[in-house]
């Protein structure tokens, strides 16, 4: 009998080994697994209930979604594998031990000094613009072509919906807030990224969709700005 606390010895294969990259690293629910990865029918899956059970067997749980957001695809993978290997060691320790690297390790020990929010938020700018791109690229990828409608494009962009990269950049320089006068960048950068873990916050779509959406943004505090946007997200591929 199993005792408790004690997690399954089980042979992963590499469907296995994506399905955990999905969960860990790309914030996919239960129900996207069940249907992508372990090919389900997504009218028969109860919520994902399949993936649920998986992700169990490797001593996970739905807290752990999203866990490796921050870290590369190549080393989400090597923090899977040793981790299946260790067993029962904790994920959390796994990447200390292996000492794994995010997207934004560069950045540890990193301080600003600005003025104010702003400033901090112009100067930071760039650098969570590159991180965007870095941090759904592969996701740009598998879209394939424009979320909107029916648009064929497949030159796409990475689009904020609700909320824009600056805001979102403003909003994690808030959050950290200024210590003896410096600008923690790295705990800076890793909220602002983890706050991109909510679902639909950005949609990829072409040049042409992408400034339609900027330009009905551009003035929200409209009645007929607020309508158009409504209208515009009504038609985003779910």
């Amino acid at each position: 009998m199993k005792k408790k606390g004690e997690i399954k010895t089980i042979k992963i294969n590499q469907q296995e080994l994506e399905s955990l990259l999905y969960f860990l690293k790309f914030n996919k629910p239960f129900r996207y697994l069940d249907q992508k990865i372990f090919g389900k029918d997504i009218y028969k899956s109860y919520g994902g209930i399949y993936s649920q059970k998986k992700i169990r067997d490797y001593g996970l749980s739905s807290k752990d979604k999203g866990k490796l957001f921050i870290y590369s695809e190549q080393q989400v993978k090597i923090i899977i594998k040793k981790y299946l290997s260790e067993r029962e060691i904790p994920l959390v320790d796994i990447i200390e031990m292996i000492k794994a690297k995010s997207i934004i390790e560069n950045y540890k020990n990193s301080y600003l000094i600005a003025r104010d929010v702003e400033q901090a938020k112009d100067i930071l700018g760039p650098i969570a613009r590159n991180l965007i791109q870095t941090l759904f690229r592969k996701t740009k990828i598998e879209i394939g072509k424009c979320e909107f409608d029916v648009c064929p494009e497949v030159k796409l962009q990475t689009a904020h919906i609700d909320i824009d990269r600056p805001k979102f950049l403003k909003d994690a320089i808030r959050k950290i807030g200024k210590n003896e006068g410096r600008y923690n960048i790295f705990k800076i950068l890793e909220v602002f990224l983890n706050d991109h873990k909510k679902k639909g916050c950005v949609r990829f779509l072409c040049k042409e969709h992408h400034d339609e959406l900027d330009s009905y943004k551009k003035k929200h505090k409209s009645k007929k700005s607020k309508e158009k946007i409504k209208e515009f997200k009504s038609k985003l591929i779910n």
